[in-house]
């Protein structure tokens, strides 16, 4: 085992040894089985700024995103960054997956070591290397918390910090990074991004922060600028199947919906924040057949109404006159053998067949105004939708700006993207079929 550098304390102040966390075990070949899973596909991350963060991975991240390149004195170390050797990143990710490399070895028998290696200081496996600064914190902050979902945790996170290097404590190969908070360490695990030209994007690392927000600082204490994410778009390279589409619209609206006084009423109208023209169709639909069912209630109430009344008079007229009234109750099946005699049962019933009526009516006047409102906010909530489907869509699919107008149209009237999820690659086999029918 090569040795512990000086500043490597191996025993507390009691004089006692402390546990050496190079001592537990770390299955490489779960990492690489996970990271295997993020291989030939696309991340695309819209920002509210309209730019798409494109990332992509290839084997040969595996090595750099996990950390292996801290270990220098391992002999991998050495082969990878020989030049005279041809042994390469994307050769160390598969011996891993193959299970050819492991925490505390290697297979002899699959994997040659260079004759200028065999003889040399290097440790012959992770688990013998040198505990520096470096290494713990890869073993502390990196190797426990990887896997493909959590990797797509932190793509799924609403947020994205716009780094900038040159206001941070931190010297960070990054302009932007994504994060998510691990909530039993109460710190964000940060996947760091840069770009070569302002579109071509790569993950230059990952691991858990030493401290919660420590990157999300300026050296001054202000809070770093961020984007607000407005979709997840996860795509095969191969055959570009969607494997994952996350929009989230309601933030699209509010994002585009700046200063549109008509939404912000109509949102507050029906209580509802994903609003837009089929919801509202709907709604108003619903409306308009909760009203139709109030009014026949109302209609039941008042003939109540008159039979009541009938059999108040009834119940008061002399002799004489009760067969009048009794022939007129007879015109509403009313049997006057079951007619309440009692006036302040009658009162009673008669007081709350009014305010029942005078409350539907109240009713019906505010589903009325509510249709009224819904329908003439309608114009402007389809222009709305419009903007807020291009805003999605277009930065996702090539050349869709050239699309036909009209299609909006037909699209938000006949489909409902807030209910159902509609990716782009099914949106533009829609405007195929559209442009097929018109």
């Amino acid at each position: 085992m090569a040795k512990s550098k000086k500043g490597d304390v191996r025993k507390n102040s009691a004089g006692q040894r402390k546990h050496d966390i190079r001592e537990q075990e770390f299955d490489f070949r779960f990492y690489a089985t996970e990271f295997e899973k993020l291989l030939e596909k696309e991340y695309k991350i819209l920002l509210d700024n309209g730019k798409v963060v494109t990332l992509s991975f290839n084997k040969g991240n595996f090595y750099h995103l996990l950390g292996f390149h801290k270990f220098e004195n391992v002999v991998f170390y050495g082969m990878i960054y020989d030049e005279t050797t041809e042994y390469t990143p994307q050769n160390f990710f598969d011996d891993v997956y193959a299970g050819n490399i492991w925490y505390s070895g290697y297979d002899r028998n699959k994997i040659a070591i260079p004759k200028k290696f065999q003889k040399s200081t290097f440790a012959n496996s992770f688990k013998e290397h040198e505990l520096t600064a470096k290494t713990r914190h890869t073993l502390e902050h990196r190797f426990p918390f990887f896997s493909y979902d959590e990797v797509i945790q932190i793509f799924e996170n609403k947020e994205v910090v716009k780094f900038d290097n040159g206001e941070s404590d931190y010297n960070v190969r990054a302009t932007k990074i994504l994060f998510h908070l691990i909530s039993e360490k109460n710190r964000n695990l940060n996947i760091f991004i840069d770009e070569d030209d302002g579109e071509n994007c790569f993950v230059t690392s990952f691991y858990l922060e030493s401290q919660k927000n420590i990157y999300k600082r300026r050296k001054d204490g202000t809070q770093m600028d961020k984007f607000r994410v407005l979709c997840l778009y996860i795509e095969e390279k191969q055959n570009h199947q969607p494997v994952k589409f996350s929009a989230d619209w309601v933030a699209t609206r509010e994002f585009v919906a700046k200063g549109c006084e008509t939404y912000n009423r109509i949102r507050r109208l029906m209580k509802k924040g994903a609003i837009c023209t089929n919801s509202l169709k709907s709604n108003l639909t619903d409306i308009i057949k909760r009203k139709d069912e109030i009014l026949l209630e109302i209609e039941r109430l008042e003939n109540e109404e008159t039979i009541l009344n009938l059999e108040n008079i009834y119940s008061i007229a002399s002799e004489s006159n009760k067969d009048e009234y009794a022939l007129k109750l007879m015109d509403y099946d009313i049997d006057i053998e079951f007619i309440l005699t009692d006036q302040k049962d009658l009162k009673r019933k008669m007081n709350k067949n009014k305010q029942e009526i005078k409350t539907k009516k109240k009713l019906v006047k505010t589903l009325e105004e509510k249709a009224e409102e819904i329908t003439s906010a309608l114009p402007e909530i389809e222009e709305l939708d419009k903007k807020v489907l291009e805003q999605i869509y277009l930065p996702l699919i090539e050349n869709s700006e050239f699309w036909k107008e009209e299609f909006w149209d037909y699209f938000i009237h006949n489909f409902d993207y807030l209910r159902e999820i509609i990716t782009p690659k099914q949106l533009r086999n829609e405007y195929k079929k559209w442009r097929e029918c018109t």
